[in-house]
């Protein structure tokens, strides 16, 4: 029904916007994070020299501080990454002193991008536009970079060694969920998904008139197709999440077949115990392994008593968001 929008990252489509007018801007990354913290890995923020900024490293009086020292920066027109590490306690070396007291500390790199690496940024928002993943290397004493991604590239990895560090990110691809099954649920689901703003929502369903379908303006993406191609459209990957939430047992179970054993970061199902039992038998008898049902999570969801669409929508995001922070741990 609509063809892919491959979501790109709005922190660099701010960061290429700014530099499109002629202003450099200082591109904020949590890069590490001990204890409890406000921002953890991955966390961005765009700081043009005025005007509004872009996402948040964690917000308070730390991300205030650091929003005058990158704007410092630019001001001397610095050009080299900087490593800043922030503490989170009044007892912290002062000049380390976050001005919080949550006890944690965090490593924020600030990276100076000026009009003349506009071509950096193009690069990267032509990766996501691919849906092509690409590693960003930002180190010190070396130019930013955009390096070969080889195989389950790690989300993030730092290193660091004295004065000197390293940080590799993977950009490119965007964390994708998969809701097969346009019911109530599948639209509630896609509706609670899209308020998390950084991941791409595709729904599929095998019916074209449901009116719950037609009514989904939530989905970046809608597919009506049979259930015995859902192999073919859903990807393998890391940053693939599916969630079977169809209204009929025949077409569930197709599902689960087609995408139980393709390594993907989620899979859920939905159903009552003796369904899935049902499903499970189903599966196993046209050659499944039923060791891969340990990876499905059935019934899906976390247990919060959840019984209306929206709850039950609610309770599949959150377990999707727990997976989603194992996930996302820095390597280093």
């Amino acid at each position: 029904m609509s063809g892919p929008n491959h979501r790109v990252d709005a922190r660099f489509a701010a960061a290429r916007a700014v530099l499109a007018g002629g202003e450099p801007i200082v591109l904020m990354t949590v890069v590490r994070a001990e204890g409890s913290t406000p921002g953890r890995p991955g966390f961005k923020m765009v700081v043009p020299a005025q005007g509004a900024t872009v996402g948040t490293i964690g917000g308070g009086i730390m991300e205030l501080r650091l929003l005058d020292v990158a704007r410092t920066m630019l001001t001397e027109q610095v050009r080299a990454p900087r490593l800043i590490k922030q503490t989170h306690h009044k007892k912290a070396p002062l000049a380390e002193q976050s001005g919080m007291i949550c006890a944690g500390s965090q490593w924020q790199i600030l990276w100076p991008v000026w009009p003349d690496q506009v071509a950096l940024l193009d690069n990267i928002i032509d990766h996501y536009r691919r849906q092509s993943p690409a590693i960003l290397r930002l180190a010190s004493g070396e130019t930013p970079c955009l390096q070969a991604a080889k195989g389950q590239t790690p989300p993030f990895a730092f290193t660091q060694n004295g004065d000197a560090f390293s940080w590799h990110e993977r950009i490119g691809v965007v964390d994708t969920v998969y809701v097969i099954g346009s019911g109530h649920v599948g639209l509630a689901l896609c509706r609670a998904l899209q308020t998390l703003g950084d991941m791409r929502v595709v729904v599929v369903d095998h019916r074209a008139e449901v009116a719950t379908l037609k009514d989904n303006h939530y989905a970046d993406e809608k597919h009506v197709l049979p259930m015995a191609q859902l192999g073919v459209l859903v990807p393998p990957g890391d940053h693939v999440y599916a969630v079977i939430v169809t209204t009929g047992f025949d077409s569930d179970a197709e599902a689960l077949f087609q995408l139980v054993d393709k390594p993907t970061a989620y899979l859920g199902l939905m159903g009552s115990k003796a369904k899935i039992a049902e499903i499970k038998k189903q599966v196993t008898a046209r050659g499944v392994d039923p060791a891969l049902f340990e990876r499905v999570a059935m019934p899906i969801g976390l247990e919060i008593g959840a019984e209306t669409p929206a709850e039950i929508a609610i309770s599949i995001g959150a377990q999707i968001i727990a997976r989603r922070k194992q996930r996302l741990q820095p390597v280093g």
